[in-house]
This record gives structure tokens, C-alpha cells and sequence, in this order.
């Protein structure tokens, strides 16, 4: 190869070197694209419809219909109203932080990839307003990615809980409600017996039918007690539907509670439960004129299944000792599921520290 060759050669390679650095410093002196999430602006009047897909629960779908809400799928029942408008709100709210991550490979780290994450799409007029995975809570806000994108969002605060439920908590647990001063008489019906008692005052007296006795000395503080129970009752759970008659255990002699009720009008109703069998910590219940099998816990199950030998009061003792415990309701924090995950952990740390164990914890729970 002659010197010319070899100089043209040399050249051209030189050129191109040169190019290629020059190119390389334009590269580091122009600033790269920022990325960015736009979250969508949800007003709470315009969610019509929720489709909710969370790890290892049934997907279940929301609908409202005529200003109310229902849980459409995996069963047709009225919605808890509480739950909804929590995840109705804390779409409302939705404020970006940052941009916790860029890459796919991110996503199941953060909990925001299809296996791991919480799939919400909300729905209304007609169109998505959000199809988005939420995922894990940390340093104070949750991470949150758009469907279809790969960069994964902050978003202050935390969301999940509001969204990752049973099927049992979106629905309506409230079996009855109704002021416990309205109610005028109470009546007992179960194997043990007949008890009836009627309100005078602000007291509840016995009323005796012929070859009744008397119960002496009555804790009319323990039946006015078991009348606010029975006035607003909620359930723990419903029936699965797959029971059979003898599981449910309602015959022609199962408990039965009436409540007499006048309202602050002046109109009279008549409330009657039926107390079917007890299903481990549980109690199967039905409410006449409602055609839901419910469940409620075996000490609410108790009281309404009350008996001579329960309501005879007792010589008086030190509230607390073994004679005379205090009387708390276990799990009955209302609407535990509606709060951050971070409260939740701080109540079941204070239940578990007056001795009170959780059958479960709750939703969401870190």
C-alpha cells in the first residue's frame, strides 16, 4: 500500500473520530427529556362504575344506580356506602410527589405490575376516568402507574387500603339501625324460655305471662344494654349461599328477638330476627322482611339469645376482675377498613395489648 493510501486512510479515520466526539459532547451538553406522570383530575360526582382487581381476592365491580351504590360483581347487594365514598375520595385526591421509577423493571419491586399490583378502573358519562395498578406504600406516598406506561408515580399519601378489600367489606354490613330510646319492648324467644320486657322511662321492667316467674334481682342495666345491641345491629360476614338447611339451622324453633319500636312521630313497627346456628365464632341471623342470611359474632349471637340466668344481676364486684369483666365487644371497631394502613396497625397493636386477639387483620394492613 502506497503513503497516499495509508494517509487517506488515516485521515478518514480521524474525521470520523473527530465526529464522534464532537457529537458526544452535544450529548452531554443538551439535557434529557424529563420524564413525567400526568395524573387525571377526578371530580367524585362523576364515578359511575368501579372495577377492582387486587392479589389473590375476586375482582369485584361497583356500579351506582339512581344515586346509589351497589356491588354488581361477584354478587348483586347494596354497597357500603363508607367504603365506596373512601375510594371515591381518595381518587379525588390523587397529588403526584415525583417519579419513583422509569423502567419496567421497577414495576415489581413496587408492587404495580399486573401480579403484585391493585388494578382500579373507574368509569363515568361513559368513558375511563383512571385504569391505573397501585401499589407499595413508602416514605409516605404510594406508588401508582398509568396502565400502558412504564413510569411509576408517587402519589402523597396513602391509597391502597381504600381499594384492597373482601368482597364482604364492600358490601352493606348494617342489618338494622334505629335510635335504642325508640325502642318500647323487647321480647326473648329460644329454648330457654320466653322474655319479655317494656321501657318505662329510661328503664326496662319484666312482663310477665301467666306461670312466668320473675327474675329477681333483674339487671335491667344488662337488657337496656342487649336493646342498644339489637337496635343497631351489624353483621361480621354473610352466608356463602352453599349451606345447607341444617348448616343454617333455622326451624320453627330457632331464637327469635321482636323489638317493639315508636318512632319520635308516633308510628309503631315491629323488628324480628331469627337466630340460626352457630358457625364457629359466628352466628347465622336473618331479619324478617330482608332476604340476606347474615353473620354476626358469637357474643353478639349470645346477648340476642339472652336467658333467666343471664340477666339475674349479680352481687356487684370490681369491674375487671374474673366475676365481673369488662364488657367489650371483640373486632368491633366500625369501618377499621376505611383507615390508613399505618392507624390500623397502631389499634390492632392496643387490642392485641388489652389482651383482645384479632380473628384477622385488617385490609391493607402493611
Amino acid at each position: 500500500m502506497n503513503k497516499l493510501a495509508i494517509a487517506s486512510i488515516a485521515l478518514v479515520a480521524l474525521a470520523a473520530l473527530t465526529f464522534f466526539q464532537l457529537n458526544a459532547r452535544r450529548s452531554e451538553d443538551t439535557e434529557q427529556p424529563k420524564v413525567t406522570v400526568e395524573l387525571p383530575k377526578i371530580k367524585s360526582d362523576q364515578v359511575e362504575e368501579l372495577e377492582l382487581s387486587a392479589p389473590d381476592k375476586p375482582k369485584v365491580r361497583l356500579v351506582k344506580k339512581d344515586g346509589a351504590w351497589r356491588v354488581a360483581e361477584p354478587v348483586d347487594a347494596k354497597a357500603d356506602d363508607n367504603a365506596v365514598n373512601t375510594a371515591v375520595t381518595k381518587l379525588t385526591e390523587l397529588e403526584l410527589a415525583g417519579v419513583a421509577a422509569t423502567l419496567p423493571k421497577s414495576h415489581e419491586k413496587l408492587e404495580v405490575d399486573e401480579k403484585s399490583g391493585t388494578h382500579v378502573i373507574a368509569k363515568g358519562g361513559g368513558k375511563t376516568l383512571l385504569d391505573a395498578y397501585i401499589g407499595a406504600y413508602k416514605s409516605g406516598s404510594s406508588m401508582v402507574r398509568l396502565n400502558g406506561q412504564d413510569a411509576v408515580a408517587a402519589v402523597r399519601g396513602s391509597i391502597r387500603f381504600a381499594f384492597t378489600k373482601d368482597v364482604k367489606e364492600w358490601r352493606d354490613r348494617q342489618i338494622n339501625e334505629v335510635p335504642a330510646e325508640t325502642v318500647q319492648q323487647i321480647t326473648f324467644v329460644n329454648k330457654d324460655g320466653r322474655l319479655q320486657f317494656k321501657r318505662e322511662n329510661d328503664a326496662f321492667v319484666q312482663v310477665l305471662a301467666k306461670g312466668e316467674k320473675k327474675i329477681d334481682p333483674l339487671d335491667a342495666n344488662k337488657v337496656k344494654g342487649v336493646v342498644g345491641t339489637a337496635a343497631n345491629l351489624s353483621a361480621t360476614d354473610f352466608a356463602a349461599g352453599t349451606e345447607t338447611p341444617e348448616q343454617l339451622g333455622f326451624t320453627e324453633t330457632s331464637g327469635t328477638v321482636v323489638l317493639d319500636v315508636k318512632n319520635d312521630k308516633g308510628e309503631e313497627s315491629q323488628i324480628t330476627y331469627r337466630i340460626g346456628a352457630q358457625n364457629d365464632q359466628s352466628y347465622y341471623l336473618r331479619k324478617d322482611g330482608d332476604d340476606v342470611t347474615y353473620l354476626i359474632s358469637a357474643w353478639v349471637g349470645g346477648r340476642l339469645l339472652s336467658n333467666r340466668e343471664g340477666l339475674i344481676k349479680k352481687e356487684k364486684t370490681e369491674e375487671g376482675s374474673r366475676e365481673n369483666p369488662i364488657q367489650v365487644q371483640p373486632n368491633n371497631i366500625q369501618n377499621m377498613d376505611q383507615l390508613p394502613p399505618e392507624v390500623q396497625k397502631q389499634l390492632m397493636q392496643q387490642l392485641q395489648g388489652q389482651g383482645q386477639q384479632p380473628q384477622r387483620m385488617p385490609p391493607g394492613h402493611p
